[in-house]
């Protein structure tokens, strides 16, 4: 029985258009992940920076208090200096208050660097807020470009899908069942195109008796892959 080699390549295009379309289906959601993935990193930033500008605040919060507190005590000292018994109390009082103001000095050169560190810092939060921002609108940008095409794949999908159930009908009985059993698993590679020289699946040499049945539109299987051989369109056949 002669097959409808024409019928094949049909098919066989419409299994590599379906395979395409499933292909990008695929690929849409991940482009959204890679988006989502890349707003994260900014949120993840963000709340870096602001770890260390709460870390910064509240060590400059802590060195504000003990230089109240060392400030209170250098007036106490100094209250305790001028009520001093002998000149010995007197001086250890003042070597006391010196070396308070002296560390109190370096307290509060301390003190403004941090404060710079958390005003840079407010800037920081303020750039990466920015920034989180713009990767957020992005990534709905992203989500709803990416729905839009998945909506039109899903549509061409589904009319290639009908196509292709429309011209799987006409092939024959005998060749039908192998063919919906071969093509679950294999797919457009169910079927591959030769020039009656090699397989287009393999490029495995055709056979001489392959090329004969072939030329008599018989329905064959590649001896080396086992796809389904069907003639090139535009093969110049031999007279």
């Amino acid at each position: 029985m002669e097959v409808d080699y024409s019928l094949f390549r049909t098919i066989h295009r419409l299994l590599r258009q379906l395979k395409d379309l499933n292909e990008q289906l695929e690929k849409g959601p991940r482009q959204v992940t890679i988006a989502e993935r890349a707003e994260q990193a900014f949120v993840q930033d963000l709340e870096t920076v602001k770890a260390e500008r709460l870390r910064s605040k509240m060590a400059a919060d802590d060195k504000q208090l003990q230089l109240s507190e060392r400030e209170a005590r250098i007036e106490d000292l100094k209250a305790k200096r001028n009520s001093a018994g002998s000149n010995r109390e007197y001086q250890l009082l003042s070597d006391q208050i010196q070396a308070d103001q002296q560390a109190n000095a370096v307290l509060s050169d301390e003190i403004l660097e941090l404060l710079d560190k958390v005003d840079q810092l407010d800037v920081a939060v303020a750039d990466s807020e920015s920034n989180l921002e713009k990767a957020r609108q992005e990534t709905r940008k992203v989500a709803e470009r990416i729905q839009a095409e998945m909506d039109n794949l899903q549509s061409e999908s589904e009319r290639v899908r009908q196509e292709l159930k429309e011209n799987e009908s006409h092939l024959p009985a005998d060749i039908k069942s192998e063919y919906q059993r071969v093509v679950q698993t294999r797919g457009e590679e169910t079927f591959a195109e030769t020039d009656l020289n090699t397989c287009g699946r393999c490029f495995t040499l055709i056979a001489p008796q392959t090329q004969s049945e072939l030329l008599m539109k018989k329905s064959v299987l590649c001896k080396s892959c086992g796809s389904i051989l069907y003639i090139k369109e535009n093969t110049a056949l031999p007279s």
